[in-house]
């Protein structure tokens, strides 16, 4: 399908969000007025500028506050859309959109809202225009689309057509069964955004947090799919107000846009009963992948520090180290996953390089992402790729064997009970939906799920995934308060300004107790807490005395997930007190 995104969803200036739309795979865009007002241009060197870069202006929005009006306001809209349609002309753009009227006192009387439409339907006509009419989710008199419908069907013009938004119809948790029974001809544009779900009428929170489909909590694609039926052929664009996109770097969040669209079509096509009048096919990529687990850990340590890490995970149970013939890395063996450590000269502290996953087949993902536009580099021991994500993550997916032959010796079987099992990453607010899209659209996990932590200094908002019953869970972590835990993380290197960082590691073990004692016998300290905590533990768990005298004594916490029990400690990994071990044990209830 063609696709499309509105302007006022990337930062930057017009010819750079263009640029950026452009270099993302996008037919066209939705042309903003404010971007418009904004250029020191010509509305002609807009239009050239589109066809230089190869793509079309799809619609010029918005033009507010027109409808349900007094005569003499009416006449003097009509003046004012007399001039949007001359910059139209200039622009070389045939269709507006025309949002429903939000202000107070406006007329919702049937016969005179759909008489007004159809004097602004003539005059587009007069000039080789149409004219397409959304409800806004917050308009006065208009607020669903069935009230848009029926206003358009008693205009009866063939200029006049309905604009659907996803957000408005399911922000009022509208019916949309109706829409697969709408002439398909009369729905002139789409325009599409997902969104935390909020119970205000109309929606507040909600209007500057819109984002790309499959990472909010609707039904895109239920939504689509039933435009679709309706016979609509037009393309599917990205509507999406948002207050970080517009401080995130465009080309990133362009990108993530269209790989989401593709996701779309994805699910869409997986639908067999999903019509498709566009004139393209729905694209078809091979299957995400199925991620069973981490396989490697790449860790960036100086010199001042190596001793340190190779003891704690000598006392983590890791197997023996083994040294790399040519370069400073030293292996471990884990259950299941090797870590690496980089000696690194010119390294500041001890940082996560790289993450491997381990997937069913890695060429089959490969493939995927080549489809998606990710992308990809190979690395340097041969057998794996590397994807880095929008907030500087390297990924590895490959297989671990082919580095075997650089190491002095292997380490001796996985015998470990330390296994890799989750990572935490502190991101800028601006990336985050950009780097969600890699797990949501790309990797096909499943919907995130949200949390908000509160610190001394400031909250800390989380979003997280699920894999593989829970054998990988990946966390990315936001905070507008400097002085969290996730706000000191992105401190201490201006090259972070525009990047992630890791600052978890989750790290299973068959018994945290004993992990807890050899930690303790050998000087290593972990993170405590108040008594307060096990007090009130005690009281919600039934916790007989001893269990929360030991849960003291180790600095043990506890969280409920699901139907086990998950027991764990926190320590700062040495020559980094912004990147934790999180330790732990799961049991089933009743174990």
């Amino acid at each position: 399908m063609r696709h499309s995104i509105a302007t006022l969803s990337l930062s930057g200036t017009l010819p750079e969000k263009l640029q950026a739309i452009a270099a993302a795979g996008f037919d066209g865009f939705e042309l903003f007025e404010n971007d418009l007002l904004g250029f020191p241009g010509r509305p002609a060197e807009i239009r050239q500028m589109a066809e230089d870069l190869g793509l079309t202006i799809e619609i010029f929005q918005p033009f507010r506050d027109f409808e349900g009006v007094s005569p003499e306001q009416l006449e003097r809209n009509l003046v004012r859309v007399e001039h949007k349609f001359d910059l139209m002309e200039q622009l070389g753009v045939e269709l507006m959109l025309v949002c429903s009227n939000a202000q107070p006192g406006v007329s919702g009387d049937p016969a005179v809202v759909s008489e007004q439409l159809h004097c602004l339907a003539e005059r587009a006509a007069s000039r080789g225009l149409r004219v397409g009419f959304e409800a806004l989710s917050w308009g006065s008199a208009i607020d669903r689309f069935s009230q848009a419908w029926a206003a358009i069907k008693d205009a009866d013009h063939p200029n006049l057509g309905l604009i659907l938004d996803s957000y408005h119809s399911l922000a009022l948790d509208d019916d949309i069964t109706p829409i697969a029974k709408l002439p398909g001809e009369k729905i002139f544009f789409l325009q599409l955004s997902d969104a935390p779900r909020e119970s205000t009428r109309p929606p507040w929170y909600s209007r500057a947090r819109r984002s790309f489909p499959g990472l909010g909590e609707y039904d895109i694609t239920g939504f689509v799919a039933a435009v679709l039926k309706a016979g609509y052929s037009g393309p599917l664009s990205l509507e999406m107000f948002n207050d970080e996109f517009r401080a995130a770097p465009s080309g990133p969040t362009a990108r993530a846009a269209r790989q989401s669209l593709l996701w779309l079509e994805e699910r869409l096509q997986a639908d067999a009963q999903v019509p498709n009048k566009t004139g393209r096919p729905l694209f078809q990529p091979p299957e995400p992948p199925s991620l069973s687990g981490f396989a490697r850990l790449e860790l960036a340590v100086p010199p001042v520090h190596l001793k340190a890490v190779e003891t704690l995970f000598g006392i983590l149970g890791l197997a023996e180290a083994s040294l790399h013939r040519q370069a400073p890395i030293t292996r471990f063996a884990g259950k299941g996953f090797y870590v690496y450590l980089h000696e690194t000269h010119d390294a500041e502290a001890v940082t996560v390089q790289v993450l491997g996953l381990d997937c069913a087949s890695p060429q089959h993902l490969l493939m995927r992402l080549e489809d998606f536009g990710q992308a990809t580099r190979g690395d340097d021991a041969g057998g794996g790729y590397l994807l880095t994500t929008p907030a500087g993550i390297v990924l590895r997916f490959g297989p671990e064997t082919s580095t075997e032959g650089r190491f002095e010796s292997a380490p001796r079987p996985m015998s470990s009970d330390c296994r890799l099992s989750g990572a935490a990453f502190a991101l800028p607010r601006s990336l985050l939906e950009s780097e969600s899209g890699i797990w949501r659209h790309l990797l096909g996990l499943p919907t995130a799920s949200s949390c908000v932590r509160h610190e001394p200094r400031g909250v800390v908002n989380r979003r997280c995934w699920h894999a593989a019953a829970g054998e990988v869970e990946i966390a990315l972590e936001t905070s507008t308060h400097a002085d969290t835990s996730t706000g000191r993380a992105l401190i201490p290197s201006a090259d972070l300004a525009e990047q992630g960082t890791c600052v978890a590691l989750r790290l299973e073990v068959d018994d945290v107790v004993a992990t807890s004692q050899r930690l303790r016998a050998a000087g290593v300290a972990t993170e405590q807490t108040s008594a307060n905590y096990y007090h009130d533990l005690a009281a919600h768990q039934a916790l007989p005395e001893w269990e929360r005298s030991l849960f003291e004594e180790h600095g043990l916490r506890y969280e409920r997930c699901g139907d086990r029990h998950y027991t764990f400690l926190r320590l700062a990994i040495p020559g980094n007190d912004h990147l934790m071990l999180e330790i732990g044990e799961y049991r089933a209830f009743n174990a």
